[in-house]
């Protein structure tokens, strides 16, 4: 059963460099600089696609809008993630919790898929 449901796509060099403090938690920037260059960009894209997919996902359910650095995405090996609201409490950051979601990629393209399970309030 499914409460709410996002998705989003995204060109793997569509993010300036520029934009990257904007899009990305302090954690999440240090763990793209720590990275390969070549991969920085295409994960800069994860991470914006996860989080926009994670931000359709949750709006019907909580009716909030969010910046970028409202939510830290840890993506796994697998593409699959999960979502914390880094700067709120209560029942909003609840909901960011049962946020999970998928990440696949390819040479041009980043698609990411957050889903929030169960029968909670709509």
């Amino acid at each position: 059963d499914l409460m709410s449901v996002g998705v989003d796509v995204e060109r793997t060099d569509s993010i300036e460099a520029a934009l990257w403090p904007t899009i990305c938690a302090d954690a999440e920037l240090e763990q793209v600089l720590a990275a390969p260059e070549p991969s920085r960009g295409p994960m800069v894209a994860a991470l914006f696609s996860a989080k926009e997919a994670a931000f359709k996902c949750q709006f019907p359910v909580t009716r909030r809008f969010v910046g970028f650095r409202d939510a830290a995405i840890h993506i796994g090996d697998d593409g699959n993630y999960q979502v914390r609201d880094a700067t709120h409490e209560g029942a909003a950051a609840e909901v960011f919790g049962r946020i999970r979601g998928i990440v696949t990629t390819d040479e041009q393209f980043v698609c990411a898929v957050s889903v929030i399970g169960g029968t909670g309030p709509r």
